[in-house]
């Protein structure tokens, strides 16, 4: 049961990080992308090169997203760019 519960709120941190990051876009980006694909891996990896400086923990997010992203894991790379994107919009929680 333990572990259908972490599964729950692990979906649901995802699906609010998705809205979270959607969100903040949406007013520059009024066709915000949801999905999972490399298109959208691709466009949130420019969109973060745009935010300039970026503090060293959400820069090696996001130089790890992008190679999974390049190397297919699409999922796992776009985790990593969502979160180094709210790590520089909202501050190093490190």
């Amino acid at each position: 049961m333990g572990k259908v519960r972490f599964m729950r709120k692990t979906a649901l941190v995802a699906v609010a990080l998705v809205f979270v990051v959607c969100g903040a876009t949406l007013a520059d980006d009024p066709e915000c992308i949801t999905s999972d694909t490399p298109a959208y891996c691709a466009k949130l990896a420019l969109k973060m090169n745009t935010l300039g400086a970026m503090p060293p923990h959400a820069h090696a997010l996001w130089l790890q997203g992008q190679a999974m992203c390049e190397r297919g894991q699409i999922r796992a790379g776009l985790a990593r760019l969502r979160r180094a994107m709210i790590i520089v919009r909202n501050g190093d929680t490190q």
